[in-house]
């Protein structure tokens, strides 16, 4: 019998190591990230641009209360006010056919019935489609409530569950959008992690004064990436400079992705 060679043993016992943590690795990143269907990345990409970037849209400020959404690190459902949240239902239903639509009669009943004989004043809106439209932004049951005690919100809203409407009127709070300034984004990229896609995209703040266009990291302009842009278009030559947030979708038991997170990528 040939002598046993210890060290012809640890060197393999080492090999066979070495090659399981670097499966175990290949596995783990196969299977933690990887590219979303063109349908997935498709959807997703548009409920970001046209929704979850805008969650905030509707708050007094320069940018039409969209940079509110950016002054935190990391915003959730539950972060959001009532006000906001119906708000944002109110413009995915109206993009996306849900009915919110109320008949005539209705309206004379509110008038004449219901007390709000200044009915002329309220954009009036049906609650089962604002609900629908909840469930399918955020996954959740919306419950009813009346949204008028908002700061900095230039709208509030009342809910009769008489008639399971939402009333609409102006809050009265000045409307100091100006609309000289907006907020323009950049896809990154779109990547899929078991239930959850996550869109990345880059932020600027774009000041176009008579044709002299600024493209800067911050909302105050105090750090401008681009002092005299050509055109109105996103510069991705220097698309590093700006901030990049991860907005996450999660996937729901009905196999539908909806609004998990917006946050700050560091």
């Amino acid at each position: 019998m040939k002598n046993f060679d210890v060290k012809k043993l640890f060197v393999l016992i080492l090999i066979v190591l070495v090659v399981a943590v670097g499966v175990f690795f290949i596995v783990k990143n196969l299977g933690g990230s990887k590219k979303p269907t063109e349908e997935e990345a498709e959807n997703a990409e548009n409920l970001s641009i046209e929704y979850y970037a805008n969650l905030t849209r509707g708050y007094s400020s320069f940018y039409g209360g969209l940079e509110i959404l950016y002054q935190n690190e990391k915003t959730t459902y539950e972060d959001l006010e009532p006000a906001a949240i119906i708000y944002s239902a109110i413009n995915y239903a109206t993009d996306n056919n849900i009915d919110l639509s109320i008949n005539t009669n209705t309206l004379l009943e509110l008038k004449e019935d219901g007390g709000y004989t200044d009915i002329d004043k309220y954009t009036v809106y049906k609650g089962e489609g604002i609900r629908n439209a909840v469930k399918e932004l955020f996954g959740v049951d919306f419950k009813n409530q009346s949204a008028d005690d908002s700061i900095n919100f230039m709208y509030k809203f009342v809910y009769d569950s008489v008639y399971d409407v939402y009333l609409m009127s102006n809050s009265g709070v000045q409307d100091l959008t100006d609309r000289d300034r907006y907020i323009d984004y950049k896809i990154i990229e779109t990547v899929k992690k078991k239930d959850k896609i996550i869109t990345t995209i880059a932020i600027a703040y774009v000041y176009n004064n008579a044709g002299t266009i600024m493209y800067a990291k911050d909302p105050n302009g105090e750090e401008i990436i681009v002092e005299n842009a050509e055109k109105e278009e996103f510069p991705e030559d220097k698309v590093d400079e700006f901030n990049k947030y991860d907005i996450t979708l999660k996937e729901t038991e009905d196999n539908k992705f909806v609004f998990d997170s917006i946050e700050l990528k560091k």
